[in-house]
């Protein structure tokens, strides 16, 4: 908690000083993506967040810092799924697979996408949530990134155990470090 009052003070304290400069600056835009990321991460009100949301997304627009807008909105989108806002939590992690779409950050794009498709997961809609895992993983393997392809091992086995496709889960999951969902998958065989 120490830590996020700290964080808060250092993003208004920058955003104050990036204010008084003649024109607008990156500074500016990072100070409402953190005010955005620690509002929406220590409770604040809907009303709070949205408010550094729009002031964020304008600022990132007028400057052309879509990475960080892109970033941000995926951190808010897992913090609102985190808080069971849905909707919310949609309309951000979209708006991020869009803009990191056009910025081809294949690695963001795959963290985004694999974020869609664990909230997929508990909507219950498990053959989206493996869809999404499987376009993340493909890209993933790609560019060999062993993290993304674990994720992503993880989350398409854990469609398969709740769909009862155990022996093809337990196949997946030899080769993660998904202990926990091996164990299960074992204890259920």
């Amino acid at each position: 908690e120490h830590s996020i009052l700290q964080a808060g003070y250092c993003a208004l304290r920058a955003l104050n000083i990036g204010q008084t400069l003649p024109t607008l600056t990156p500074v500016v835009a990072r100070s409402y993506a953190s005010l955005l990321q620690i509002t929406a991460s220590s409770g604040g009100s809907a009303r709070q967040v949205q408010f550094y949301k729009d002031k964020a997304l304008e600022t990132c627009h007028e400057l052309g810092e879509y990475a960080l807008l892109a970033y941000t909105l995926l951190a808010v989108g897992a913090n609102n799924a985190g808080n069971a806002r849905w909707t919310e939590a949609e309309t951000n992690l979209s708006e991020a697979v869009k803009l990191v779409g056009q910025l081809k950050d294949k690695r963001q794009w795959e963290d985004c996408l694999s974020h869609q498709a664990h909230l997929e997961f508990y909507h219950g809609n498990f053959a989206t949530s493996r869809e999404l895992y499987e376009r993340a993983m493909h890209s993933a393997k790609e560019r060999n990134d062993k993290q993304i392809q674990n994720r992503c091992n993880s989350g398409i086995a854990g469609v398969l155990l709740v769909t009862n496709e155990l022996n093809e889960a337990i196949d997946i999951l030899k080769h993660t470090n998904s202990w926990g969902q091996y164990a299960l998958c074992l204890l259920r065989l």
